[in-house]
């Protein structure tokens, strides 16, 4: 019986590009392929491929029921002054310090420079040095299935594994494990969407402080000006060819084509604007990201008698099954908990109704990067800096910027 080949990515709006597929194929028959857009898909080798199944059995994004959450949910925020090396209130370094002083083990996501590219992916997390590496928002696509086996070959072995990411990333590795672990956490970020890694590296590349420069790190939510919105800039760690490493000034938003394709949703996956996981259903133990309004939704406890401090970042915790809660109480002893409810949260975070919706021009910066590259993109955006802009420069002759 001649079987068809699996359509991994013929609807790009459903793979997310977690690449668990390549992993979990027994013949090495898949492989991952960049389009002309910077974003990564699955494509399959006929002559390797067997027709088994077992890369849409691991696929997440395609096949998972994400688990409803049971909305225990706390602002909270960490004790230790090391906040402010986090993104928001500091939970994630909280519970891995935690987990790392029980013996146990920690999956947190990396930048590493392959090949002058930045790039952000998963790796063990051993000490305090680590883990100190892997905090912080990284707004691109990162690499989790690079650490698949590993993760597995830890909780065969008996150790508390603790991983962090994307919530189509954990929904792919509990595909991949294929079944439950009582000593795995897993904790899914309130996600906006991913960009594709190229564009990212296009717009450092335009920024080099000198030739052969490379980006080995970058910031994007410095607390300098403190947490909240004024918090977003872009703080790049350059190491010069002498090999010197200096930071340079930060990029602020309204100066970056990165930032403001990424904020108006134009440059993110078609697949993060149908995203099953930014609802109440939730595929990890845990939920975390930015308690967004919290100002206003929890006056009587921010900043009273110091319980909560903007400045400094203020978390959304929920906990989404029994586990979740088991190891909140156990290795969040560092957090300061308020409990709240989850309609607070997502009245202003909506990704935790709804995903990212589409903005009505990412179809015109897709045709512009399809056909300019980062130039064409830019382009555009040196005329505009809001979607009134981008309207009133949709109705004049690309080709014109396209040639400036």
């Amino acid at each position: 019986m001649n079987l068809p080949i699996p359509d991994l990515s013929g609807d790009k709006s459903s793979c997310c590009g977690c690449g668990v597929c390549k992993v979990a194929c027994p013949t090495g028959a898949i492989f991952m392929i960049e389009d002309k857009y910077g974003f990564c898909f699955p494509g399959i080798d006929p002559e390797a491929c067997v027709r088994c199944g077992r890369c849409i059995e691991v696929c997440g994004f395609k096949r998972d029921k994400p688990q409803t959450t049971l909305g225990a949910t706390y602002a909270t925020a960490r004790k230790h002054d090391d906040v402010v090396f986090s993104a928001s209130g500091g939970v994630f370094a909280a519970l891995a310090e935690s987990v790392l002083e029980s013996d146990g083990i920690v999956y947190g996501c990396f930048w590493h420079n392959a090949n002058d590219t930045l790039e952000a992916s998963f790796g063990r997390v051993a000490n305090g040095d680590d883990l100190r590496r892997c905090l912080g928002s990284k707004y691109v696509q990162s690499d989790l299935s690079s650490s698949l086996d590993a993760i597995k070959e830890d909780l065969r072995g008996g150790k508390e594994v603790l991983v962090c990411a994307l919530p189509c990333q954990i929904a792919a590795l509990k595909r991949f494990l294929g079944k439950s672990y009582v000593n795995l956490i897993t904790i899914d970020l309130i996600c906006h969407g991913v960009p594709g890694v190229r564009f990212f590296n296009e717009e450092l590349q335009s920024r080099l402080p000198e030739r052969g420069a490379r980006a080995v790190a970058v910031s994007f939510r410095s607390k300098t000006n403190g947490w909240g919105p004024r918090g977003f800039s872009m703080q790049v760690e350059w190491e010069l060819p002498s090999g010197k490493e200096i930071h340079s000034e930060p990029i602020l938003p309204d100066d970056s084509p990165f930032f403001f394709f990424f904020e108006g949703a134009q440059s993110i996956r078609g697949s993060c604007l149908s995203c099953p996981f930014a609802s109440e259903n939730r595929p990890g133990d845990i939920t975390i990201g930015d308690f967004w309004g919290v100002e206003e939704l929890l006056s009587s406890v921010v900043g009273a008698e110091q319980i909560l401090q903007v400045d400094r970042g203020i978390s959304v915790l929920v906990c989404n099954t029994g586990a979740g809660e088991a190891v909140l109480m156990h290795h969040g002893r560092d957090l300061v908990l308020v409990p709240t409810s989850y309609e607070l949260a997502a009245r202003g975070n909506g990704n935790l109704r709804y995903p990212t919706k589409p903005s009505r021009f990412r179809k015109l910066f897709l045709w512009l990067y399809g056909r300019g590259g980062y130039r064409g993109a830019v382009a555009v955006w040196r005329f505009c800096r809001s979607e009134r802009d981008f309207m009133r420069m949709a109705k004049k002759p690309i080709k014109k910027l396209l040639r400036r």
